[in-house]
């Protein structure tokens, strides 16, 4: 069953900056079950509310009770099954699929759900004018090549705890 739930989407202030912060989709945020990167998300969205500096755009997967939390200077989008819930989810997963079988290789046709869920991070940045992206825990970089022409790639951070190949060109990859 796809559960749709609707972004409330707030007005943007034009002196704050807009930072994404997209998870690995492992855990909800708010931190309600836990992970060390949820509740470090968590934490930097509560302090934000009380200092009102930016406007954080937030992904992550979804649960009952995380929803339940409203925050006014963030925007958390929720996935279930690596799709996006809203109604433009369903869209963006057709479109994809429409776009990977028509026109890439058949060799290529099977891909991971990073792919997809990477395509929905740059319809997100996107849409709302990210001015930074923070990738939390990325464990395919090259995958995130496409986001690169949302913002410079001076302004795209990944944060990472391990690699799991732990090979040294996933490390030379980190520009910051």
């Amino acid at each position: 069953m796809l559960v749709l739930i609707e972004v409330t989407m707030k007005k943007r202030d034009a002196n704050k900056k807009t930072i994404a912060l997209f998870s690995t989709l492992s855990f909800p945020i708010p931190a309600v079950c836990g992970g060390g990167v949820e509740t470090l998300i968590t934490n930097l969205i509560d302090v934000n509310e009380e200092l009102n500096q930016v406007r954080f755009l937030v992904s992550s997967k979804y649960n009952k009770t995380a929803c339940k939390k409203n925050y006014h200077n963030s925007d958390i989008y929720y996935f279930k099954n690596g799709i996006l819930l809203s109604p433009v989810g369903l869209f963006l997963y057709i479109r994809w699929r429409y776009y990977r079988l028509r026109f890439k290789k058949s060799s290529q046709r099977n891909t991971t759900p990073m792919d997809f869920i990477t395509y929905q991070y740059r319809y997100i940045a996107k849409r709302e004018k990210v001015d930074v992206i923070v990738l939390e825990n990325p464990y395919r970089l090259e995958k995130f090549a496409a986001l690169k022409d949302i913002v410079s790639e001076e302004n795209i951070y990944y944060h990472i705890h391990w690699t799991e190949s732990g090979n040294i060109i996933d490390r030379q990859a980190i520009p910051n």
